[in-house]
This record gives structure tokens, C-alpha cells and sequence, in this order.
């Protein structure tokens, strides 16, 4: 981390959510055929390990934060399709805060990162492994930097499917009909959290976390629209 100032850290793990600190009409990242990138991360314990200490397997990778209504409501989905497929490694690849608010703030340190990702377990039953990225999110940037993202990696580290929002039916569909195809198709619209979901995991941040994101909605829409016209003509 030598190279990053305090700067970079502080635009990247944002006080505030706004819209336009991303991008939904521009996916990044390994592509469908392409390897997968190693990065650093740390267990919850804080020890260090690799994604490449995964590889040799099938590995479901997916990004997530306590604050990210998205992410939050597809854990119990993702836990079922984990318990189907017992040859299957799960990942969560614990990012910044989506809607960091005064109970749930800007990442400062390490230390807090451990500390919310060590919360999923027992406030949302979380069931599979997490992997806590460094604190200037390396690995998030080398994935997309979207909130929700999922990836599924075959065991010589080939990229097959992804998708800029994590929908559990499609994850599922890939390992039970298609792990020897490459996948093109990485757009997928997502489904919106149920409404009391949304505001629980909101007020949970803070109360600012809600205001944020209610001051984001229309461009939040207005981006999720454009991104649907941009990928509209993918291979399905």
C-alpha cells in the first residue's frame, strides 16, 4: 500500500454515498474467458490469504458490504444455492461500505473492515467465506468496483460467467446447466430488495445512509435505465 496516499483511500472508501461514484453502463474486470486476477485479502481473523489460494476449485465470488441493501438481500439466496452445490467454493469479497452512514461510517482502517465484515455471520446469517479486501479496495477496482457484483471461476482460473449484479437464479443456472461454457452475457437487471429489507439495512448505517440514498434514487434509476439500453443487445 506504499504507493497510495490518504487521498486515494478517502475518495475511494466515500463518507457519502452518491450516484455518480459509479458506473453501471461500464463493467471492468476479468472477463468471461479471461483469467481470473489474484489479489491480497485477509481472512476474518486478519490473516492474509490470496484468491489464488482458492483456485483448484469452482469458486463463486461475489462483492458485498454491511450497508449494501443489494448485497444483504441476496445472502439467504446465495447460502441455498452454496448448500446445492457442496463442490463449489463460496467467496464474499467484503468491499467499502455502499451506504456508509454514522453508525456504519467511512473505513478509516483495517481494523473497521474486519470488524463490520466479522458482523455478517451472526446479523445475517451469513454462511460463507469472506474475504475482507485491503483497505484501499485493490481487488474491488481489479473486479468492477460495483456493489453486488459475482463472478464464477473454474478451477485452472478461467472467468465463465459474471454479472455486475448478483442474481442467485442465474449463479445457480451456470452450475447446474452450463460450467463448461463461457458465458458472454455479463448484464443482468437486477431485482430490488424488498422495501422494509432496504430501510432496515439503511437505518442500520445511520439515518444520513437513508437520506443519501433517497437523495441518489433518481439518478440511481435514471443509471440503471441507461445501463439496460446499453447492454440490451448482449448474447443471451
Amino acid at each position: 500500500m506504499s504507493d497510495t496516499t490518504t487521498k486515494d483511500i478517502k475518495d475511494y472508501n466515500y463518507c457519502n454515498f452518491k450516484a455518480e461514484y459509479y458506473n453501471f453502463s461500464e463493467f471492468q474486470g476479468p472477463k468471461p474467458g479471461e483469467k481470473a486476477l489474484d489479489f491480497d485479502a485477509f481472512g476474518l481473523d486478519g490473516e492474509k490469504v490470496k484468491l489464488s489460494d482458492y483456485f483448484g476449485t469452482w469458486l463463486v465470488l461475489e462483492t458485498g458490504s454491511f450497508s449494501c441493501p443489494m448485497y444483504v438481500g441476496n445472502i439467504q439466496k446465495m447460502n441455498q444455492v452454496a448448500k446445492e452445490f457442496p463442490d463449489v467454493r463460496f467467496l464474499v469479497l467484503y468491499i467499502r461500505e455502499a451506504h456508509p452512514g454514522s453508525n456504519v461510517p467511512l473505513i478509516k482502517s483495517i481494523e473497521e473492515k474486519l470488524h463490520h465484515a466479522n458482523r455478517l455471520p451472526g446479523e445475517e446469517n451469513e454462511q460463507r467465506t469472506i474475504i475482507v479486501d485491503t483497505i484501499d479496495g485493490n481487488a474491488h477496482k481489479l473486479y468492477g468496483s460495483y456493489p453486488d457484483a459475482v463472478y464464477i471461476i473454474n478451477p485452472e482460473g478461467t472467468v465463465v460467467f459474471r454479472s455486475d449484479w448478483t442474481i442467485a437464479s442465474e449463479v445457480e443456472k451456470v452450475l447446474s446447466q452450463g460450467r463448461d461454457e463461457i458465458h458472454k452475457r455479463d448484464h443482468f437487471e437486477p431485482g430490488a430488495p424488498s422495501i422494509p429489507l432496504a430501510f432496515r439495512v439503511l437505518k442500520r448505517a445511520g439515518l444520513n445512509s437513508l437520506w443519501d440514498f433517497a437523495l441518489g434514487l433518481p439518478k440511481l434509476m435514471t443509471m440503471h435505465k441507461d445501463a439496460n439500453k446499453a447492454y440490451g443487445k448482449q448474447v443471451k
